[in-house]
């Protein structure tokens, strides 16, 4: 819980800082689809080859967007739920026969914190490029491995647990950078695209469970956004 308030605490913060320093502040909600994966999975067997691929999710936000005195530059910070995670197919020890197919679903709970350029296109259009961080905290997540091989029968789906237990596969807390460009409409329509690239590696080094990672697990993930301003 203490996490958590931190980011309702760090989120009022910038609320009072936007709303004494900057010359204007805009509210709005965002909806957002994300198309994520990750630089490595948990696994259960021994896997020579993985091809990790996208995984869908969608992302919901309500945020602030404060203008630089009367300039192009404007910040924005929000708190978001996110969903991220990755899908791989793995070949099991050395048998091309005998695929593993994995799923690895998070929801994260985050503050983005941003800094926006606009340039106006002409009366009411405007382009805009975006770069920031964001701090994230995993409040759900579920794995779900199945065999590919038309003979086995197990198919495995529990919880992710999240922490630095030896039963947490992962850790609870993620930051990383945000790039994005977009066009504005009539002061009000936000369309954009953007990338987030995780820093920190999400896997628990005292994890004492079923599964296995060979590389360090960090998120990327592309992200299509509608965003309105009231």
């Amino acid at each position: 819980m203490k996490q958590f308030r931190f980011i309702f605490i760090a989120f009022f913060v910038f609320f009072s800082v936007f709303e004494k320093t900057q010359a204007k502040v805009n509210y709005g909600v965002k909806l957002g689809l994300n198309f994520s994966t990750e630089t490595s999975v948990p696994f259960i067997f021994d896997a020579p080859s993985l091809d990790i691929s996208t995984q869908h999710g969608t992302e919901a936000c309500v945020f602030m967007e404060g203008q630089i005195n009367s300039s192009r530059w404007f910040y924005d910070a929000g708190i978001s739920f996110s969903r991220k995670g990755s899908k791989y197919e793995a070949n099991v020890a050395n048998n091309t026969s005998a695929k593993e197919t994995g799923y690895n679903r998070v929801d994260y709970l985050q503050l983005p914190i941003s800094l926006k350029y606009k340039i106006p296109m002409d009366e009411h259009v405007k382009f805009y490029a975006t770069t920031g961080l964001f701090l994230g905290l995993a409040m759900t997540g579920n794995i779900e491995v199945k065999p590919d091989d038309g003979l086995s029968t197990y198919h495995l789906k529990e919880k992710i647990v999240f922490g630095n237990s030896k039963d947490a596969l992962l850790k609870k807390q993620d930051c990383g950078v945000n790039f994005g460009i977009g066009i504005e409409m009539t002061d009000k329509i936000q369309i954009g695209c953007a990338y987030s690239w995780g820093l920190i590696d999400l896997y628990n080094e005292n994890y004492q469970g079923i599964f296995r990672v060979k590389e360090p697990i960090k998120h990327r993930c592309w992200s299509l956004s509608l965003a309105v301003l009231f």
